[in-house]
């Protein structure tokens, strides 16, 4: 029900403010990932030499950071021989988790600017921010999945975006199925056997669940991006101020989600464990048994509720 709540409260913002249907252009802009971008796969498009340059990124969760896991490229009308020079700057971009610091003078500028700007379009998609001010001259432009969830996330923080604008940079209907609707069988196997395995802590306000790798290798069809959507369902629970998700990268590390409520700021809580984030949102890792993760960070997180466990 409050999932609900929070949905239609989104719907109806969005339905108030100004909504201009407009695909944004490319940046030319340098990206570089971090832990605010959204794991799963994005693809971009850019001119390049002879014609379009199309680059897939992949972005996964590793060793508690968010990173360019794979990325490829395909330009069927570049020239073979400048082409290959180009496609030699994935290896780079990759290495540098974005296009920050990427020089297109290769031996193959133009096809190679193609692909630099075609992954930044790419990434575009993936991050969680709004450009714009908020004003009737310059509203906030969300042009993505990634941009709406950061926006509902923001409104069910708290919020309001009352006497602002938003602009929508792309069609609202497939964004909300994809965010709200659809769902592979694999998913839904995820968060079934996750929720059978949670626990509750003082009197409900703290949720946890964990994810084991020996979990998620028993589902087929599921990705990095569904594994990563776990974070956010305990905090979903009604009566929740604080929910963890514990997740078995190897064999004694685990890495923990922080969600919270206004209630309380897991960026501090993180930052105890040598993690961070922001005050609605962090993480953190442990090198230990899943027990002893689990009570550590459980104890935190209660005592920045004013309780002890």
């Amino acid at each position: 029900m409050k999932t609900q709540k929070i949905r239609t409260k989104l719907m109806s913002l969005l339905l108030a403010a100004i909504m201009v249907l407009s695909l944004l252009p490319v940046s030319a802009f340098a990206d570089t990932v971090d832990n605010g971008y959204t794991p799963g796969t994005y693809t971009g498009t850019a001119q390049g030499f002879g014609g379009d340059v199309s680059v897939s990124v992949t972005l996964a969760e590793q060793d508690g950071s968010v990173v360019i896991s794979d990325i490829t490229a395909e330009g069927a009308k570049e020239t073979p021989k400048y082409w290959t020079k180009a496609v030699a700057l994935l290896n780079s971009i990759k290495a540098a988790n974005g296009t920050d610091g990427i020089d297109a003078k290769c031996g193959a500028t133009k096809s190679a600017t193609g692909i630099i700007n075609a992954t930044n379009a790419a990434l575009k998609k993936a991050s969680p921010s709004m450009s714009g001010s908020g004003t009737e001259s310059d509203p906030y432009v969300i042009s993505s999945e990634a941009g709406l969830r950061y926006l509902q996330a923001q409104v069910a923080a708290g919020n309001s975006y009352k006497g602002q604008y938003i602009k929508l940079g792309a069609d609202i209907v497939p964004i909300n199925y994809a965010m709200f609707d659809m769902k592979s069988q694999g998913r839904l196997k995820l968060e079934q056997l996750a929720l059978s395995r949670i626990r509750y802590y003082v009197g409900g306000r703290i949720a946890v669940i964990d994810v084991t790798q020996s979990l998620i290798d028993s589902i087929e069809g599921i990705d990095s991006e569904d594994v990563g959507a776990l974070s956010a369902i305990p905090r979903q629970i009604e009566g929740v101020d604080i929910g963890i998700c514990i997740k078995e990268k190897t064999p004694g590390f685990y890495k923990v989600s922080l969600r919270s409520s206004e209630n309380a700021d897991v960026s501090a809580i993180a930052q105890q464990f040598g993690g961070g984030g922001h005050a609605r949102a962090a993480g953190c890792a442990f090198e230990t048994t899943l027990e002893d993760a689990e009570k550590k960070i459980v104890w935190a997180c209660a005592k920045a509720l004013g309780n002890q466990i």
